[in-house]
């Protein structure tokens, strides 16, 4: 049963007497509960002096401090950068589960991440695991890593060693800027296949880690979102023969399959499912869509209708939502479309339907029935426009109004009742000014965006700007496009990073920059 002091000091926390309960405590002795129902009151209102005041108090007293009083300190200093250290320690050498532990501490080391104290975010992550075996959440390393590779490949390097040290699986992401601050891939011979592998191979060894299916997975995952087709071939390739430590199962081709058919190459596509057949894999809908994808962007629509008809007809696999998708994107008229979308609407068919089912309709010139398809159709399926769907209406509005002056389209897309968040429009609308071929217009939706505190600019945002003007080959506004991600902290994606490489590698091989300037 619970004290009569206990029962008192949780009365008076309850109706806000925090003074009145702390004031209980020191009328006598009473046990550790009562201590950590003030420390909770205390810890809720973010007082972390008076915290700290009461466990001194605790230990004075030869009382022990429970896991649940550091547990209320900590939480107490997530807000003081003065002082959040020695309640972290505090609680790591504590018995507390490693759960209790990562709930505890997460808010903690996410708050140092969000005031960008990396610095202390790297000592302190060693510290708990050197010290105390603790391991905090995959998330604050990646934080770390992204930031490192501003630094050098070097402090890159250091980071993924360091997730595989503290036994954590290495996100894509990581895999990703860690390969490219390597040495970017050459597409056409994949010369520095073996650059990046011993250099991959060597941190493993360091580490004591042999790659496995997972690492592998997580390499070609990188490599795709980067679009480096022949080095992730020789690396997919390396993973097939290595020597029985690599399953070799349909999760390991998938992102490379999934890279070359978005790329139409349909060539590797069929290598790749006769592989499939080698192995035995089963083929899986997933499958059947990247083929039928692959198809569609190499713009052989006879044979995607003829993959189709074999799914609609097949007993074991059916069409999916996305399975629509990609056949919509081959339909060559209105009525064929509809038919798509019908069948499509019979599963619930999602916003990536509806968006493909736009562009479609932009690509066949009827625009002003995109437009109806974003302001009827969306909202009456009931379905919250996302950042794609809002660059497709935008994309097909600038087609239909070219006169439209872009910051009046934004203001009505953020005040309009169609659901679509204000960051998603301001995404939504520079990648369909970025659709549209239209820099201009997407550095006046940047600008207004600022100017008028409309949703939020993250690399999302600014990441088709700068793609569009490397692409074009518009300098100049690419490097305005890097000045803000850098005043910002942003990383630009795999794709323009690629880009600029090659863009470096050319400066360097002639001794000169590009037209204009080189960013």
């Amino acid at each position: 049963m619970r004290s009569g002091v206990v029962e008192r000091v949780t009365r008076l926390c309850k109706a806000g007497l925090l003074g009145d309960a702390e004031s209980a405590l020191w009328q006598c002795i009473p046990e550790s509960a009562a201590y950590e129902v003030v420390l909770d009151g205390y810890a809720r209102r973010r007082l972390p002096d008076k915290c700290g005041f009461i466990v001194e108090q605790m230990r004075a007293r030869s009382i022990p401090v429970s896991v649940k009083a550091l547990v209320s300190v900590c939480r107490a200093n997530r807000f003081s950068p003065s002082s959040w250290k020695s309640p972290l320690l505090d609680l790591a050498a504590s018995p507390c589960s490693a759960s209790t532990f990562a709930r505890a501490s997460g808010p903690v080391i996410m708050e140092i991440v969000r005031r960008r104290e990396f610095a202390q975010l790297a000592a302190i992550i060693d510290t708990l695991y050197d010290r105390f075996g603790r391991v905090v959440s995959p998330g604050a390393h990646l934080a770390l890593t992204l930031h490192e590779t501003r630094r050098s490949s070097r402090a890159c390097e250091q980071c993924v060693h360091r997730m595989l040290r503290h036994g954590l699986d290495v996100h894509p992401s990581a895999f990703r800027y860690l390969l490219l601050s390597y040495a970017a891939p050459d597409q056409r011979a994949g010369t520095s296949v073996d650059v990046i592998m011993g250099a991959w191979s060597a941190l493993l060894n360091r580490c004591e880690h042999r790659p496995q299916t997972r690492d592998y997975i997580a390499v070609l995952r990188a490599l795709a979102r980067a679009d480096c087709v022949a080095l992730s071939r020789s690396i997919l390739m390396r993973a097939v023969t290595s020597n029985g430590d690599v399953v070799v199962s349909g999760a390991l081709f998938l992102p490379f399959l999934g890279l070359v058919s978005r790329l139409g190459f349909i060539g590797f596509v069929q290598d790749i499912v006769g592989v499939f057949d080698a192995v035995g894999e089963q083929t899986s809908i997933l499958t059947c869509n990247i083929i039928l994808q692959a198809y569609a962007r190499s713009g052989n629509r006879e044979r995607c209708r003829y993959l189709f008809r074999l799914l609609s007809s097949s007993s074991s696999l059916r069409p999916d939502a996305r399975t629509y998708a990609i056949m919509l994107e081959v339909a060559e008229s209105v009525d064929e479309g509809r038919q798509y979308l019908e069948s499509a609407q019979r599963l619930a068919a999602g916003d990536v339907v509806y968006c493909t089912w736009m562009r479609t309709l932009i690509r066949l010139g009827e625009t002003g029935e995109a437009m109806r398809v974003f302001t009827r159709d969306l909202p009456g399926a009931g379905l919250r426009p996302n950042h794609y769907a809002v660059a497709a209406f935008v994309e097909a509005n600038l087609a239909l109004y070219p006169s439209t002056r872009i910051e009046d389209l934004v203001t009505r897309l953020a005040c309009s009742s169609t659901g679509a968040s204000e960051s998603d429009v301001v995404d939504g609308c520079v990648l369909g000014c970025c659709k549209a071929k239209q820099g201009e217009a997407c550095i006046r939706v940047i600008e207004f965006a600022k100017r008028v505190r409309v949703g939020e600019i993250t690399s999302r945002t600014l990441s088709p700007a700068l793609e569009l003007f490397l692409r074009e080959g518009h300098y100049h506004a690419a490097r305005g496009i890097l000045q803000e991600m850098g005043e910002r902290r942003l990383l630009p994606s795999g794709r323009a990073a690629v880009m600029m490489y090659n863009l470096r590698q050319q400066k360097r091989s002639t001794g000169r920059s590009p037209a204009n300037c080189s960013p």
